[in-house]
């Protein structure tokens, strides 16, 4: 079936990264140059109330500083700025059309012409990026989320616990574990508090903010992007093209079999292996790294990973 119109993503990448991505990208953006700040802007047709926005900005350089904002009909929304420079409310803020999160918008009204706006600071346009912006429902109803219907494997990526390996941060270093592992399947020699240094923000206080883990795999020299799914037929493209995923789930008590947590309202693991009935991951909240690789029901995580948000990062080899 074709994807409804609430879900969609737009991609804008170099010539070459859009050949390697597996997923479909424009190569000719138009940019804008301000004295040392170039702009890129993605439009969209429209957002419906009650759809979650999530745009992200991929560069390699080590420097990188950019601002997201989201115009519609006279007005504009801004998200903190990566790296975060100022203080931010510690809940959401906005108005009754918009409200802005740390790393994504939530939609209240619908939106009829809204822009993306991708502010970079640097005085030309990259030669290697992949700005992306994917939006989908907040939340799916779940009567209609749906299993994967084939079979496909990447290679397995080292075993990180975040409990083992991550001394006093380690249970709330999930976010930078996952990225960890995944860079070491590209052959990366990379340590986990070396990238967890790299995720954390000083303003939030935070490692598991969405944009700051794309801006880390940049700073490593890997192109990311923040998707959001609604199904398991991108995912199962990436996974297919060797690509593993980096899922944002959430489940109450009893709703994910074998899982080394009770319950989470928002933990990230790395899934390398989809079938019609099992989900094969990497989990970091693993008390020890023998026990990371695991089996997960097809049904359960479906639900744990779609349900709400459906978000995962992809880290580009």
């Amino acid at each position: 079936m074709d994807y409804p119109k609430s879900h969609g993503t737009k991609r804008l990448a170099d010539p070459i990264t859009a050949k390697n991505y597996p997923l479909p990208c424009e190569t000719k953006p138009t940019w804008h140059q301000y004295d040392d700040t170039i702009v890129a802007n993605i439009s969209l047709e429209h957002l419906g109330a009650g759809s979650i926005v999530v745009p992200s900005c991929s560069m390699i350089e080590p420097n990188l500083a950019y601002k997201i904002s989201l115009f519609d009909s006279g007005d504009r929304w801004e998200l903190p700025s990566i790296p975060i420079q100022k203080d931010i409310p510690e809940k959401a803020h906005g108005d009754e059309r918009v409200s802005t999160h740390v790393d994504c918008f939530h939609i209240h009204k619908t939106l009829h012409s809204p822009v993306l706006e991708y502010r970079i600071n640097m005085s030309e346009k990259p030669k290697t990026y992949l700005i992306s912006c994917s939006w989908r429902p907040l939340v799916l109803d779940p009567q209609k989320i749906t299993k994967p219907h084939t079979n496909v494997l990447c290679q397995q990526p080292p075993a990180i616990s975040q409990h083992q390996d991550g001394g006093e941060i380690g249970p709330r270093i999930c976010s930078p574990t996952s990225l960890c592992m995944v860079l070491q399947s590209y052959g990366k020699n990379i340590d986990l508090l070396s990238i967890s240094a790299d995720c954390y923000d000083p303003v939030t206080e935070l490692y598991g903010i969405w944009p700051k883990a794309i801006h880390t795999a940049g700073k490593n020299g890997h192109l990311g992007s923040i998707e959001t799914f609604i199904d398991w037929r991108k995912a199962i493209i990436l996974v297919e093209a060797v690509y593993p995923i980096i899922t944002s789930i959430r489940f109450k008590s009893g709703e994910l079999q074998g899982t080394p947590m009770k319950s989470s309202a928002g933990h990230l693991i790395v899934v390398h292996g989809i079938s019609e009935s099992k989900i094969k991951v990497h989990d970091p909240g693993a008390s020890d790294k023998s026990e990371v690789n695991r089996t997960y029901s097809a049904a359960e995580f479906s639900q744990a990973w779609l349900s709400y948000r459906g978000v995962a990062y992809v880290v580009l080899p």
